[in-house]
């Protein structure tokens, strides 16, 4: 196995504004969607895939080409933000928004860093492929629900918005 340079370096992700966090919150909050935990159903949906992935990888880094990867540190870091992650989704109170903005930040950054050892070492995370393209789905869902919601309140500003 090669120790060679890795093809693509790592981006840390933008640091959400505390507004965005609460946008984003409010958006999972079923009391925003008249009740329904559909939202908050596919949040953690994405977060036990997120999670399952997440501890495929980390037993499968031994197999990595690049040493970084390969190394006691990179597993560290892996494992540390799984189990954070699944104190976040574990915390008693299900609908509340502290626990829903722990879980969401904490989704996100591993899987910034799923996606980031995908890029590098693609045969570590290939047990886990399909799990992944169902966490692409499920983010898209959310994303076309934001779009949604943007266009309504664009209409209700310019009724003729879409026109």
């Amino acid at each position: 196995m090669s120790s060679s340079a890795i093809p693509f370096p790592f981006t840390p992700l933008r640091p959400l504004s505390v507004d965005e966090l609460r946008w984003t919150v409010c958006f999972y909050l079923p009391k925003h969607s008249d009740g329904s935990r559909k939202r908050l159903t596919r949040l953690e949906a994405q977060v036990t895939l997120v999670r399952a992935i997440a501890t495929s990888m980390s037993a499968k880094l031994y197999q990595a080409k690049h040493e970084y990867f390969r190394c006691e540190k990179a597993k560290e870091k892996i494992n540390r933000s799984t189990e954070k992650l699944i104190e976040y989704y574990n915390l008693p109170d299900k609908e509340g928004f502290q626990r829903i903005a722990r879980m969401y930040l904490q989704k996100r950054s591993l899987l910034n860093i799923i996606l980031y050892v995908h890029a590098n070492e693609p045969e570590v995370t290939k047990p886990r492929w399909n799990a992944l393209k169902l966490v692409e789905d499920l983010i898209e869902d959310d994303t076309n629900e934001w779009m949604e919601i943007l266009d309504y309140v664009e209409t209700m500003k310019n009724p003729d918005y879409l026109n």
